[in-house]
């Protein structure tokens, strides 16, 4: 085995991760439903809904499949998580020394800078880069559809349960438009703002 040969297995290692983070929410969720003979996507509303609320096509998933798919997946996550360690471990120990840990810091620093969105990024959450672009695949359908960024409130509901419904999504941009606009006429009338956005922001009217 050459070393060009392990580099590129490293870069392999690290595409594998990217794809895993950024499917394992919906993937551990259409796999339970699997195992219980359930399809595993569905619209909320049943009228198709947007881009962003369609997660997956629904379809049924026989479960003694999925519950197969299921052990599969968690036992190779088990095992990488040690192997990965382990190599890791031995990696930084021999290669720090020769870099510096000044150096070392700052391509930790790009390497993450590069994976995670844009978007997401500051707002708290660690949501992967699709393969072209800086934004992850719901952001930037996101944008595609809203023509704006996804918010902090949307993003959270997107990554908890692994969709996020149309009615949910225009009643949040519906408050966030009023809570905006009233706080662009507190400026202008020197800072009092209304009673309910006041109240909800915990200041006083």
């Amino acid at each position: 085995m050459t070393r060009q040969h392990t580099v590129r297995q490293t870069q392999a290692i690290l595409t594998d991760a990217h794809t895993l983070a950024a499917t394992i929410v919906d993937a551990l969720r259409h796999l339970d439903d699997g195992t219980g003979g359930y399809k595993s996507g569905h619209d909320s509303n049943g009228t198709g809904g947007s881009t962003v609320e369609r997660q997956a096509e629904a379809h049924e998933t026989a479960p003694d499949i999925a519950a197969e798919a299921l052990v599969t997946l968690l036992d190779a996550i088990r095992r990488a998580v040690g192997y990965l360690h382990t190599a890791s471990a031995i990696s930084q120990r021999w290669g720090t020394w020769a870099v510096g840990g000044a150096d070392l810091r700052e391509r930790l620093a790009a390497i993450d800078a590069g994976i995670w969105c844009q978007n997401c990024l500051p707002l708290g959450f660690k949501n992967p880069r699709s393969l072209k672009g800086t934004l992850c695949s719901f952001c930037a359908q996101f944008q595609t559809d809203f023509k704006r960024p996804a918010p902090r409130e949307i993003i959270d509901i997107h990554v908890t349960y692994g969709r996020v419904h149309m009615n949910d999504i225009l009643r949040i941009l519906k408050r966030i438009d009023a809570e905006r606009k009233e706080a662009r006429r507190a400026t202008k009338t020197g800072g009092k703002m209304s009673e309910p956005v006041a109240q909800r922001d915990g200041r006083p009217a």
